[in-house]
């Protein structure tokens, strides 16, 4: 056995590199790992104890319901992972080591979870930690000899420093990965829009020349001493926050993008579009979810006043109102509510309008009165 994971080490690394280079991939790797115990399934995957979550972001040998339960439920029941916060970075052990197997038996995890897999036992690694997140390198197994065990948690043990060069190279900004940033950053500089990507804890990992004068000025948005992006706006930092947790779960792209409106001091209108990136499990796993931030200044626009669109157009006192406040982006049904009356009778209305305006859609009128106010 010896001879066999000494043969099989440098097929790893090999692998390992071929994957950061661009010439394998991680599922490679992955696959390949559990040929160290009989009967293996392994994974990368990543636990944040204060958070009480984790994931198998690149597994082997797990159906997909079965990494699914585990995020969604089992994670925050792994027994092991208590150990795990503190274990020392870089050191291959064994499950036992990190719970007597007769506690192990006794847990829901173990019950309801490993055993269902023919699964009692593991090796693990901690390859990387920030700060209550640890990411993790493990080979699950069922029941293995002593030094079948010793022999796979010194072979990972071996292994993790070439694992951590693979954070050390896609958390530096040198993988591809990164590069769309800095691509972006060119793009947006050229436009004239401030650009971040944002991270965990709201790190601000990247951040283009128009987004760091912007930073600077700590009119909408500053870096604190912590390197973490702030700002006045309860609103934006709610969306931010949950833009970071779609990008935590891999939402699906179809829902990661919000926009909020902002006015800075000066009365220039601001837009703020949150970009939850698609990546790639191993982009994840590697260089960690993040958000991109885009803000981007609106000319001012001018509304004319209510009384201009009545001798313009003939309209009524509550007519003008209405069409103001449509203008300004209000939905029908908030100005009904603020002018209390009905939405019927505002429909009324907003035909009455289209017809003294010859128009026939919402965005004729906006674009109507907003042509009036430039005259």
């Amino acid at each position: 056995m010896a001879r066999d994971l000494q043969q099989l080490e440098g097929v790893l690394i090999s692998d390992i590199y071929a994957a950061l280079l661009g010439h394998g991939d991680w599922q490679t790797f992955v696959d390949r790992i559990t040929e160290i115990l009989p009967n293996g399934k392994a994974t990368l995957f990543y636990h944040d104890y204060t958070a009480g979550s984790g994931a198998l972001s690149i597994n082997s040998g797990f159906g997909r319901d079965i990494a699914t339960a585990y995020s969604q439920y089992y994670a925050a029941k792994n027994p092991w992972m208590p150990k795990a916060l503190t274990r020392p970075l870089g050191l291959g052990v064994r499950a036992e080591q990190m719970l007597p197997r007769e506690d192990l038996l006794r847990t829901e995890f173990y019950a309801d979870y490993l055993r269902p897999q023919g699964v009692c036992s593991a090796v693990g690694v901690t390859i990387f930690r920030d700060k209550s997140c640890n990411f993790m390198l493990s080979v699950l197994c069922g029941p293995a000899e002593d030094d079948e065990a010793h022999a796979a948690a010194d072979l990972l043990t071996r292994l993790a420093p070439h694992l951590r060069q693979a954070f050390t190279y896609y958390r530096s900004g040198l993988a591809s990965v990164t590069r769309t940033p800095t691509m972006a950053n060119a793009a947006t500089e050229a436009l004239g829009v401030a650009f971040l990507a944002v991270g965990l804890d709201r790190q601000i990992l990247s951040a283009n020349a128009v987004a760091r004068e912007l930073l600077s000025s700590g009119e909408l948005f500053r870096q604190d001493n912590k390197g973490r992006l702030t700002a006045r706006d309860a609103n934006f930092l709610e969306a931010l926050d949950g833009a970071l947790e779609a990008a935590v779960r891999g939402e699906a792209h179809q829902k990661r993008t919000i926009a909020i409106e902002r006015r800075e001091r000066s009365g220039s209108p601001s837009r703020v579009t949150l970009v939850v990136p698609e990546l790639q499990p191993f982009e994840r796993y590697f260089a960690g979810p993040c958000v991109l931030v885009l803000i981007e200044k609106q000319q001012q626009r001018h509304l004319p006043t209510e009384e201009t669109l009545r001798i313009t157009f003939g309209l009524t006192p509550t007519e003008a109102t209405l069409a103001v406040a449509l203008a300004k982006g209000s939905s029908l049904r908030e100005v009904a509510d603020q002018l209390r009356m009905s939405r019927e009778t505002a429909r009324t209305h907003l035909k009455n309008i289209f017809a003294k305006m010859d128009i026939h859609r919402q965005a004729e009128l906006v674009a109507k009165i907003y042509e009036l106010g430039e005259a």
